[in-house]
């Protein structure tokens, strides 16, 4: 037996692969770091699962951290623990994997009918896309194609579990605002590529482009579980225009077993109500004040303003889209929209009439007095 020199750096290297072949790591260790060979030990720690000594090492020296975090992400990835594998590629700095695993991650939710986690998922997607979409403008329809899933997988949530589970969280307003959202999203006609002119303009063209995923149907989203909650709820709400609508949609459908009778039980019922909708239930346009039939439309059907929907109760909130003038700056912009109305006698002047009444009842009191 003789002694090692302290300068033969090989034959140490090779001293302490024998020791990580006999599991001896302390001492596989000690050697590598006489020789200062991190690396080596890295390699080793991830070799033999030490994750919690990797990453010790990969905190001291950042040029370590994709040599520890993307096997791990793999290894995670085997585990089938995608969530925490798409978190370790992305901080090994392999964006396009942890994009991978998060695409399958929302795939095997949606095939699994956790739709809850699914609409999660496709909206950390659509998050992805839109940050590179930046220097990759190609993303942009992806972008568009995951926020619109992730909001109908959100929606069609508390559906499905109403029509599967015998007690819901959900009010029947909310599930019946949910059904008619997701009726709503329906494939987009009069989109051509092959044309050389269109009737449409380019914003009802941009708004149309933002729903082509929707010209296929929306993997696992039953059309049938949809309608049938549309008319169930619509019929015991005072929705009987609506409950119509929505069973002669479904008898276009193949129903399952287990709701078949049902329907045929709703669909003779509703025979003996009236022709219309609750007048309470009807929505109403922000833009114009007027009703709105429960149809299956995203827009107002007098003014076409497009509704913007509560991800609450998906009512539709009172809010509109406008436009600043190219005159007016950001700052002026601003100034103006955080400004107080103003209270004058002009007929524009909503709290005119209040006013009005209030110096009226004021007059009299002093009359009185």
């Amino acid at each position: 037996m003789r002694k090692l020199d302290r300068s033969d750096v090989d034959s140490q290297r090779r001293l302490a692969d024998y020791f990580v072949r006999k599991s001896e790591f302390n001492l596989a260790a000690k050697i590598y770091g006489n020789i200062n060979d991190i690396k080596s030990v890295v390699k080793m720690h991830v070799a033999a699962g030490h994750w919690n000594d990797a990453f010790a090492i990969a905190n001291r020296n950042a040029k370590f951290v994709e040599d520890v975090y993307l096997p791990y992400a793999r290894y995670l990835a085997e585990k089938d623990q995608f969530e925490e594998a798409q978190k370790a590629f992305h901080k090994a700095g392999h964006d396009q994997e942890a994009l991978r695993v998060l695409e399958q991650l929302a795939g095997n939710a949606v095939n699994e009918n956790r739709f809850s986690d699914a609409g999660y998922y496709h909206w950390l997607l659509s998050m992805q896309y839109l940050e590179r979409s930046n220097e990759n403008p190609s993303l942009i329809p992806k972008y568009y194609s995951s926020s619109k899933l992730a909001d109908m997988y959100y929606a069609y949530h508390a559906i499905f579990l109403y029509c599967n589970q015998p007690f819901t969280r959900q009010s029947p307003e909310t599930l019946l605002n949910m059904s008619r959202y997701l009726a709503a999203k329906k494939p987009t006609p009069n989109i051509s590529q092959n044309q050389p002119f269109t009737r449409q303009s380019p914003e009802t063209l941009l708004n149309m482009s933002r729903y082509l995923a929707a010209k296929k149907p929306t993997p696992n989203i039953s059309q049938v579980l949809i309608f049938y909650t549309m008319a169930k709820i619509g019929r015991e709400l005072g929705a009987y225009k609506m409950a119509r609508n929505a069973l002669e949609r479904l008898g276009s459908l193949r129903i399952p077993q287990r709701l078949q009778r049902d329907v045929e039980l709703m669909t003779v019922n509703i025979r003996a109500k009236p022709f219309s909708d609750a007048e309470d239930l009807l929505p109403v346009c922000p833009r114009c004040g007027l009703n709105n039939q429960l149809t299956y439309e995203m827009n107002c059907i007098h003014c076409k303003t497009n509704f913007v929907y509560s991800f609450a109760t998906f009512e539709v909130l009172p809010l509109l889209e406008f436009t600043i003038d190219e005159s007016l700056s950001i700052d002026e912009a601003v100034k103006l929209v955080e400004s107080e109305p103003p209270l004058g006698d002009s007929n524009f002047n909503p709290f005119r009439a209040v006013s009005y009444l209030n110096k009226s009842a004021k007059d009299a009191e002093l009359e009185d007095n």
